[in-house]
């Protein structure tokens, strides 16, 4: 398979979940505030270092459904420019407890023309900014 079809294939994946998600929450089985918990899209920038590489800029899109008050699984695509471009795509689990979240995201990085398998452990805490959330988070 050919790079650009590796991205082609994961961004279909990500947008199928992200499209499935949206049509599940216009059905109303309940009420718009309780749609708004089940469903959130987040947009995040970021700074990523890894050994073989210097710090370098990261921006992605994440999506997570909420299963319950306390567990969400979601699809995320990040890119970062650098020293070397590169794609992760990450099914993350999350785990909520009052404003804290942790993750574990099991994907594929794709840089230099081939895949790697990855999982990401990651924390984070959530400020509630109005109808916005802002969450620093820390992820290896």
């Amino acid at each position: 398979m050919t790079p650009g079809r590796h991205v082609a294939s994961y961004a279909l994946i990500l947008y199928s979940l992200c499209s499935y998600a949206a049509a599940y929450a216009a059905e109303g089985e309940s009420s718009e505030q309780e749609q708004e918990s089940k469903n959130e899209f987040a947009v995040f920038l970021g700074v990523t270092h890894e050994g073989r590489r210097d710090n370098s800029g990261a921006a992605g899109l994440e999506y997570e459904r909420r299963l319950n008050q306390t567990l969400g699984i979601g699809a995320l695509a990040e890119f970062t420019a650098g020293g070397a471009d590169f794609w992760v795509f990450a099914v993350p689990l999350t785990i909520h407890s009052d404003r804290w979240k942790f993750i574990l995201a099991p994907g594929v990085e794709y840089v230099d023309g081939h895949t790697e398998k990855l999982f990401r452990l990651g924390t984070g805490y959530e400020f509630v900014a109005g109808s916005m959330k802002i969450a620093p988070g820390l992820n290896v």
